[in-house]
């Protein structure tokens, strides 16, 4: 019974979502900051990023959403939200894995300049998807590395 309030209330608030805005594909040589979101703690993704973003010179944070910061449906904390719309990246990578609805707010919520995701979502949330494999998911540190690969192609 819960389940249906909670897609109820996730359908809703689908609706309100800012659709993006003037975000688009833009060169590695042009990043300066990155927001990277995953949806649990991941050491190995922080050694992975803080190499590839040390060595181009991006100042990076990440956010590690946790069920703590988010509510009984799903939606992440209102400081959260917050917190990452005043960011303002030019590059935000969200590392969660299928539709998973609190990435999906904050990468809406996002104000980056260029937004990489790993699922595609209606609307125009994500300038690019990179998906798992068809043999199955991959880890967060694993996507990511597959992200950095295709960003350092972007001259």
């Amino acid at each position: 019974m819960l389940g249906i309030f909670r897609k109820s209330k996730r359908q809703k608030y689908m609706e309100t979502l800012p659709q993006g805005g003037d975000s688009g594909i833009i060169p590695l040589r042009e990043i300066k900051t990155a927001m990277v979101l995953c949806e649990m703690p991941a050491p190995d993704l922080k050694e992975a990023a803080d190499a590839f973003f040390g060595k181009c010179g991006i100042s990076w944070s990440l956010v590690e959403l946790r069920n703590k910061d988010v509510n009984w449906w799903g939606k992440p904390s209102d400081t959260l939200i917050k917190s990452v719309a005043d960011a303002h990246p030019d590059l935000f990578i969200s590392l969660c894995a299928g539709t998973h609805f609190p990435g999906i707010v904050l990468a809406s919520h996002s104000a980056a300049r260029f937004k990489i995701g790993r699922q595609r979502i209606n609307g125009k949330v994500f300038d690019v998807v990179i998906s798992d494999p068809m043999e199955g998911s991959i880890s967060a540190a694993e996507s990511f590395k597959a992200i950095s690969s295709y960003l350092e192609k972007i001259q």
